[in-house]
């Protein structure tokens, strides 16, 4: 009886040890056809890029990565962050922090011409709900000032935000929510 007992804890605590260390859904990182004018796609692996022509800016264990060409030199000749367009990629070592691979994990997108399934943030709410629904995603909580949504795939979720025109895209967590520092 206590050979089975240690066995079963034995078992349980590789499964829990393993079982954690990853999402439960872990899309490719493959940008979908219909998706324009964005560099990385949400969970592509980042591992080994030098992002090159990119500003760095780390924070809480994530580092976020803005296309230089969004910056803009003021009077000293310093380039400041933008404060009008610009798109940002935020890359960690989630959802395994013991690999030491890195991947895209959130999105900001403030730029007109990035499109996403044909959206933009300048999209009304009548355009992002027709658009996304019949792609099969469902409607997720209403948080920054966007409603948000779960792709098909429930590995990301998606926001739309109404007052910035700003588009927001997270991987989601085991827990379920979007993984934020």
């Amino acid at each position: 009886m206590r050979k089975t007992v240690c066995k079963l804890v034995l078992l349980l605590s590789v499964m829990l040890l393993f079982g954690c260390s990853k999402p439960a859904v872990h899309p490719d990182g493959i940008m979908p056809d219909d998706v324009f004018g964005l560099d990385y796609w949400i969970y592509c692996d980042v591992t080994g890029e030098s992002f090159g022509g990119f500003r760095k800016l780390e924070s809480w264990g994530i580092t976020d990565y803005i296309n230089g060409k969004y910056y803009t030199p003021d009077e000293a000749g310093l380039l400041k962050l933008p404060d009008g367009e610009y798109v940002s990629y935020g890359v960690s070592e989630w959802p395994d922090f013991s690999d030491g691979r890195k991947y895209v994990t959130s999105i900001f997108i403030n730029d007109s011409d990035v499109m996403i399934f044909g959206l933009t943030g300048d999209s009304t709410t009548e355009e992002i709900s027709a658009v996304l629904e019949s792609k099969g995603f469902t409607k997720s909580e209403y948080v920054n000032n966007g409603r948000g949504y779960v792709s098909p795939d429930k590995g990301w979720k998606i926001y739309f935000d109404e007052t910035d025109s700003t588009i927001r895209i997270y991987a989601i967590t085991p827990s379920g929510g979007h993984l934020i520092f």
